[in-house]
């Protein structure tokens, strides 16, 4: 399981480089996953009927990170079959990328299980007492110590920020947020009349969606972050006490 969150935490880590590699031409993607059946036909006839292939790319990428699992590993093998490799030469650099990343992850993985803290302060010449006064340093650094923005997102908090989301609330959701282009789809139709009522079913499945990282900091990072169509000065109430 550990492997399968790690696989989709790097394909949401190469999302903004791989809409720029394969934006130019993303059907031959498209097709290697509906051979692989990575996709439902009204999945896969809503990808086909986008024209747009940075909007495609940007599509199907959301689709196989939400779906995770084996459809993520299999999407990963795809984009290192050689007919894809011969089309998207860039993407070579990637798989090196991974492999390092696997090869230095494991490495500190077999150090942080082999030595418990004792052997490591004998290692590196420090004492108990050192190593207890820098993890205190490093707790009254840590901003979710000093920030009740760090607290998890309130109700009241997204009602009240559904307000501020105005005609771009889509591109927020799918750009900022991560939400596939259907989901954003789904809101808006049980939603018809009420634009503030779609932000807000939008930003509670952000929240379910994260689960326990879903702090009013964090969602204030993504909407702050740059390409936001939202003034960032009226977000502030999300780093205040709730």
């Amino acid at each position: 399981m550990a492997s399968r969150d790690r696989e989709a935490a790097l394909l949401r880590s190469w999302k903004p480089r791989l809409i720029e590699v394969l934006g130019a031409d993303p059907d031959l993607i498209l097709q290697h996953m509906d051979s692989r059946c990575l996709l439902t036909l009204p999945e896969y006839r809503s990808l086909k009927s986008t024209r747009d292939p940075s909007e495609k790319t940007w599509d199907l990428l959301d689709r196989m990170i939400d779906k995770g699992g084996p459809a993520t590993s299999s999407f990963l093998e795809i984009l290192q079959l050689p007919d894809v490799l011969e089309s998207f030469p860039k993407l070579e650099e990637l798989g090196r990328e991974a492999k390092r990343r696997t090869t230095k992850k494991r490495k500190v993985e077999a150090v942080d299980t082999s030595e418990d803290p004792s052997v490591q302060d004998k290692r590196n010449g420090r004492s108990s007492a050192d190593r207890v006064q820098q993890q205190n340093s490093v707790s009254s650094s840590d901003p979710c110590s000093k920030h009740k923005g760090c607290q998890l997102v309130t109700e009241q908090q997204l009602m009240r920020l559904s307000g501020m989301v105005g005609r771009e609330w889509k591109q927020v959701g799918r750009q900022l947020l991560g939400i596939l282009t259907h989901k954003l789809e789904h809101f808006e139709e049980e939603n018809p009349r009420s634009r503030t009522e779609r932000v807000f079913a939008m930003l509670l499945y952000w929240r379910t969606r994260e689960g326990e990282g879903a702090t009013a900091s964090k969602l204030h990072q993504r909407l702050t972050a740059e390409g936001s169509p939202i003034h960032p000065q009226p977000l502030t109430f999300l780093l205040e006490p709730s």
